[in-house]
């Protein structure tokens, strides 16, 4: 590779999230004095929390808002498609090209293979810039993800230098190709998430938070904890976050008989969703499949012991068999129930749930920002 002069890093991205904010704040303070980052993403991309929650503040690092049109790609029914509920393909403009040109960057950071980040793909490898990919989707999930989507990527994850790991599963590529690969799984920043004080003389509060949706496996929690009902009574109690289908999630409540048991918080704004998750006593994730869930970690940051779904990739990377919580198959009502039951006792609970906050800080967002850094240099010598 040729010597350059430039010091700057390109990351090229479509979506906004309040994850991705400590990440970017993270990897930018990591770099030497007269470094810069510059982020490119569609200057239309909605999401749920306000820009300043979304966007990252740092001195050396820009971002650029390229405009696009929006196209709604058709739905799939495997459970990987239908992940992300409705999705766009963001197509930029002139103004993309504009802005790659007047920068004079060593690499770029894509974040997935889409139409807005594949523009800066072949802008890098038209001038021999090294090329970091960051993916949900590897070689050890694509069978989850429809054809189309598997050629996709193992077509466009040959022309990559390195690999960005958003899940367990994603640390090869879908091509199989042996590239170094560093873990960079969704996380939060945890000096923002920070345990809180319980009520007093609470029940035991199982808590979910994510979208309704049959994905997530509420049903099946719900017919776990009608069984563990049974077996102890009415002395714990189930709180649900988030918003989506409603009306099937009450249902699936009522046909396992546990309508009563239930707290509806639906969906709930940054600093009110910390408070009602990090008040409950055990986090729940009984998921038919999740490529990572970066909910977990925000339980493990508030300090609540872990009960994850094996189907969920946040399972491989983040919960310590008894250490810090458990993995369960939802599947299996019994050993489901039986698991909650592991979680009345509160001795276990404090246990579990100190061992969860110490997993939290360990893969907190600013940390993993500053180690793909780091990583980076060693790939890529400056």
């Amino acid at each position: 590779m040729s010597a350059r002069t430039s010091k700057g890093w390109g990351i090229a991205i479509t979506a906004r999230a309040t994850y991705l904010k400590p990440w970017y704040e993270g990897f930018a303070a990591a770099q030497p004095s007269g470094w810069t980052t510059h982020i490119l993403l569609p200057e239309d991309t909605p999401h749920a929390h306000p820009r300043e929650l979304t966007t990252p503040v740092y001195p050396s690092l820009h971002q650029h808002e390229i405009h696009v049109r929006k196209q709604e790609r058709s739905n799939d029914t495997t459970p990987a498609a239908t992940h992300f509920g409705r999705q766009f393909t963001w197509m930029p403009d002139r103004g993309m090209l504009r802005i790659l040109r007047s920068l004079n960057l060593y690499g770029f950071i894509i974040h997935e293979f889409s139409p807005f980040t594949l523009a800066a793909l072949l802008h890098a490898r038209m001038r021999s810039l090294p090329v970091v990919s960051f993916s949900d989707v590897g070689r050890d999930n694509a069978a989850s993800f429809p054809l189309k989507t598997r050629l996709w990527h193992a077509f466009w994850s040959l022309a990559i230098d390195a690999r960005m790991a958003g899940c367990p599963a994603a640390r090869v590529p879908v091509s199989g190709s042996r590239l170094a690969a560093i873990d960079s799984f969704h996380a939060v920043d945890c000096a923002e998430f920070v345990p809180k004080a319980k009520p007093p003389q609470q029940p035991t509060t199982f808590v979910f938070s994510g979208q309704l949706i049959q994905r997530k496996g509420l049903d099946l929690w719900f017919r776990a904890a009608s069984r563990l009902r049974v077996e102890v009574g009415d002395i714990f109690r189930l709180r649900v976050l988030g918003g989506g289908d409603e009306a099937w999630a009450k249902r699936s409540a009522s046909q396992a008989g546990i309508e009563s048991l239930v707290e509806w918080c639906g969906f709930l704004q940054r600093d009110a969703m910390k408070e009602a998750l990090g008040t409950a006593d055990v986090f729940v994730l009984p998921s038919r499949f999740d490529s990572y869930a970066a909910v977990v970690h925000e339980a493990a940051c508030l300090g609540l012991p872990l009960l994850v779904s094996r189907h969920a990739g946040a399972a491989e990377a983040l919960v310590r068999e008894g250490v810090n919580g458990f993995t369960i198959d939802p599947q299996d009502t019994a050993a489901f129930a039986s698991q909650m039951k592991l979680f009345l006792d509160p001795n276990r609970r404090s246990s579990l749930g100190n061992a969860a906050r110490a997993t939290g800080e360990a893969f907190c967002a600013r940390r993993r920002g500053r180690a793909v850094w780091e990583w980076i240099t060693q790939q890529f010598p400056l």
